[in-house]
């Protein structure tokens, strides 16, 4: 008796598309992050846990344009959503380097896209949504005047994973 192969289905593109990681956009942050050996798993990449925080340090110097001191006695920006699409295994050895950009301006919310490279190849991307809380009633507020000001003039038009300009809904 013969058997025939079982055909393999062809692979179905997702209806909502992950991040578009298809035009580079204008980073307004560049942070370098050096691999540590710890941070390695059983299969010998970076483990998955450990980006969230390298993307959190990588945004320094976005939390200095709502607080140049860095204090977090009041900190005023609470994550709402959080996304990571993992491309290429991340190695060790060899560092990495985060560009962070500002895809989106809300009235009170501000949303950053962050592709991390090492040795030159897309291996994760990240977008995260901040929303600018008042530090007594943890409600949301607007975002302040200076910091709209500098973010706006950084403020990507790729469209961004939702088809949506980058723009403010001010």
């Amino acid at each position: 008796m013969e058997h025939s192969p079982t055909p393999v289905p062809a692979r179905i593109p997702s209806k909502r598309r992950i991040l578009d990681q298809s035009q580079k956009r204008e980073t307004m942050y560049k942070t370098t992050i050096t691999p540590r050996f710890n941070e390695t798993d059983a299969v010998g990449h970076i483990n998955n846990t450990k980006f969230p925080a390298w993307f959190e340090a990588a945004r320094r110097d976005f939390f200095a344009e709502f607080d140049p001191d860095l204090a977090t006695d009041p900190w005023t920006l609470l994550v709402v959503r959080y996304e990571l699409n993992f491309l290429k295994e991340v190695n060790w050895v060899p560092e990495v380097t985060i560009h962070t950009s500002i895809s989106r301006l809300g009235r009170t919310s501000v949303t950053l896209h962050e592709e991390l490279y090492q040795e030159g190849e897309l291996c994760v991307v990240s977008e995260v949504t901040y929303v600018n809380v008042d530090p007594r009633t943890r409600r949301p507020e607007a975002v302040p005047n200076p910091v709209r000001e500098k973010l706006s003039a950084h403020l990507s038009t790729k469209r961004n994973e939702y088809n949506q300009e980058g723009a403010s809904d001010a």
